[in-house]
């Protein structure tokens, strides 16, 4: 009789704001359920690849799929914004996601629907922070595979935050809810 061995959870994260890399990027094609009615469709989708890093050359695996609109009110195009910077995400601009692999960003880890960790959201990194060494992530280990690292950094925006938070800091990133002007903190301004 076989012996099975109940092993760890795959996504060992705590919900939070993380830097990450992104290793992959795929066009892959999935059955979705119709939005009115029974039955399904198929669509295609970005499969987008993170590692949030836990040291210099291992890190944890992340996925998310994203639509191929690139409306500014996209994922996709929030994704793009924060890893190639808003010169580069412009209308009729046709980009190249190879472009985003190696790049890093501040992503927010959330539980899916199923439970399982993914990326909510990412957003460019400070300006000073510690550059990640991405080529670690892109050559197999923490389960990637290996791509090409590009040539060019990151954007990084300016904060008065430069360097204060370690390059393979595994701790959620903690922000803090100012009041509004109504005293809500509900009523933000976004």
């Amino acid at each position: 009789m076989p012996v099975i061995k109940i092993g760890a959870p795959a996504q060992d994260i705590a919900e939070g704001s993380y830097r990450v890399v992104v290793v992959d990027c795929q066009q892959v094609r999935r059955e979705v359920p119709l939005i009115d009615g029974p039955g399904s469709e198929t669509k295609d989708f970005l499969l987008w690849s993170f590692v949030v890093p836990t040291s210099a050359t291992e890190g944890i695996p992340l996925d998310r799929l994203t639509s191929l609109a690139t409306g500014p009110r996209s994922k996709t195009y929030e994704f793009l914004h924060a890893l190639l910077g808003p010169s580069a995400v412009v209308t009729n601009a046709e980009i190249d996601t190879d472009g985003a692999i190696g790049r890093t960003a501040i992503g927010k880890v959330v539980p899916n629907k199923n439970g399982w960790m993914t990326i909510e959201s990412l957003m460019p990194e400070p300006a000073g922070m510690e550059p990640i060494d991405p080529a670690p992530f892109l050559n197999g280990a923490a389960g990637t595979s290996a791509a090409p690292v590009p040539a060019t950094p990151a954007p990084q925006l300016a904060s008065p935050l430069a360097g204060a938070i370690p390059p393979a800091q595994v701790s959620p990133i903690r922000a803090t809810v100012r009041q509004t002007a109504t005293g809500d903190p509900d009523d933000l301004p976004f």
